[in-house]
């Protein structure tokens, strides 16, 4: 295990920190994704292929009022984006280098640049979670890490202005739309659901854009 995974346990609370869980039939292993939103059509997503070297953690946590927002110094607000949570973040060393990936499960049209907009306040809260383990363990092993920005989206509908894949309702190859605003680069990958809200996708299919 990593100095970082055994440092950002002792920061994160536990309810934050994703089970990365063994599928025994092929020893691959997993996160096991709920999303409870009341206009969700995507609700419960397996993604495979996470290794037991991940640090897997949620910012959108439903356990109380102390969650609704990164901190209780901070107001409450639907108007604004500094509050908007990703569902999971999922932070890799490969090859030598540290890539974090902020992702959301969506299922309504929302605009690529509201999409980026909320992994973007995700990112600055988890770059303070790394000067705090920097300053308080002297770990800055990823301080120079490279993010990416990840919507695991209900291939049905698409956020606005992507086109609906023509696979549709399978899974469909994943692709990238450019912030118009911030520049930031989308990974979309779009998803079939089944009736009752499932889907499954490996992290291999975009972990490499």
């Amino acid at each position: 295990m990593s100095s970082f995974k055994l440092d950002i346990e002792k920061v994160i609370a536990d309810v934050a920190l994703l089970p990365i869980k063994p599928q025994a039939s092929n020893n691959v292993h997993y996160l096991d994704l709920q999303e409870e939103g009341v206009d969700a059509t995507l609700r419960h997503l397996k993604l495979s292929h996470i290794l037991e070297t991940d640090t897997c953690i949620s910012f959108d946590v439903n356990e109380g009022q102390q969650f609704k927002t990164y901190s209780p110094y901070l107001k409450s607000s639907q108007d604004t984006s500094f509050n908007k949570r990703c569902d999971f973040v999922v932070i890799r060393k490969h090859g030598g280098v540290w890539r974090v990936y902020f992702a959301d499960l969506k299922s309504t049209r929302v605009e690529v640049g509201n999409i980026v907009k909320q992994l973007s306040s995700s990112k600055l809260f988890f770059d303070y979670i790394l000067q705090i383990i920097k300053l308080e363990f002297g770990n800055n092993e990823l301080l120079d890490y490279l993010p990416r920005f990840v919507c695991i989206h209900d291939n049905a509908t698409m956020p606005a202005g992507v086109f609906k894949p023509t696979t549709f309702p399978k899974n469909s190859k994943p692709l990238t739309k450019k912030c118009s605003i911030t520049q930031k680069q989308l990974i979309i990958v779009p998803v079939g659901i089944t009736s009752t809200g499932k889907a499954k996708v490996s992290f291999n299919q975009f972990c490499a854009i």
